[in-house]
């Protein structure tokens, strides 16, 4: 992913001179270098920036155009800004301009050391074999950059959701009851899904308020929650906080698989493996990108 100069030189790739003893004609050099350009800028989308008889230059990538990166960076920053100040908390949108700008500059640091031209070029000698030099920044520098960072910043973000669920899960934070008012704080009535116990078949006293439903007839939202012989309290605390644990144990799963599919997909990218088509970083002993 760093520059280089002189790389990826190669003799006669591709190309076999018409004849096996002697030397080609100039015209037979020209013509078998034409059709190598034609080759490389139609299969490698690369750009012909010069041709002569004998030699030629090929161009891939672009350089990164830094003006409009600060362009861009500038009016992201301004609009968080602008919208800190309309909502009327400056706090607010400076805090939002320094994240948003934030991460915008390491796009721009990303894009500006993967970035720009690979320079290819090619000379043909009178045996017609084709040398090709490369020097400049690798138009793979790029793709192999998000190949190994992407996976790692899931790898973090699972790391941390991880450890977060794990700490709620061995001591879980208070249930969400909607617990608010003073009449409830000395119940175990759960006031969130006030249905859920019927819902689940919860035995409710015939006759009683709380089997209504109404809470003008129960007169508190305690009363709904439990008879009055103290039978049934419908949906408790307890059950909550069962609810709210299996819910994050099931996220904790399903982090932990896609911390795992991570991980396995960074490890074959860096030991040369092909994941489904995607080309790995490091090539192997007598590997070829030239397959799919």
């Amino acid at each position: 992913m760093a520059d280089s100069a002189g790389r990826g030189t190669g003799v006669g790739e591709g190309l076999a001179p018409p004849q096996a003893h002697g030397l080609l004609s100039a015209e037979e050099r020209k013509n078998l270098l034409a059709r190598r350009v034609f080759e490389l800028t139609r299969e490698n989308r690369a750009t012909l920036r010069s041709q002569g008889d004998v030699e030629a230059v090929l161009v891939r990538g672009k350089p990164t155009n830094h003006l409009l990166m600060f362009v861009t960076l500038a009016c992201i920053m301004a609009v968080a800004a602008l919208g800190g100040r309309v909502l009327g908390d400056l706090g607010a949108g400076a805090l939002a301009a320094i994240l948003l700008g934030g991460l915008f500059a390491l796009i721009w640091l990303a894009i500006a050391l993967t970035g720009g031209e690979e320079i290819e070029r090619l000379s043909i000698d009178q045996r017609g074999v084709v040398a090709s030099v490369k020097s400049g920044r690798s138009v793979d520098a790029r793709g192999d950059f998000i190949r190994i960072v992407a996976p790692s910043a899931v790898l973090l973000v699972c790391a941390f959701l991880v450890v977060s669920l794990a700490r709620d899960i061995v001591n879980p934070p208070p249930p969400n009851c909607g617990v608010g008012s003073a009449a409830m704080k000395d119940t175990d009535g759960c006031g969130s899904l006030p249905n859920l116990g019927t819902l689940l078949g919860t035995p409710k006293p015939s006759g009683s308020p709380a089997a209504s439903g109404s809470p003008a007839a129960s007169g508190s939202p305690a009363a709904s929650g439990s008879s009055a012989s103290g039978e049934s309290k419908g949906w408790t605390v307890g059950n909550e906080k069962l609810v709210e644990r299996l819910v994050r144990s099931l996220q904790l799963l399903f982090v932990m698989v896609v911390a795992v599919a991570a991980g396995v997909f960074l490890w074959m990218m860096l030991a040369g493996e092909w994941v489904v088509g995607i080309r790995p970083v490091r090539r192997r002993p007598g590997d070829e990108w030239d397959r799919p």
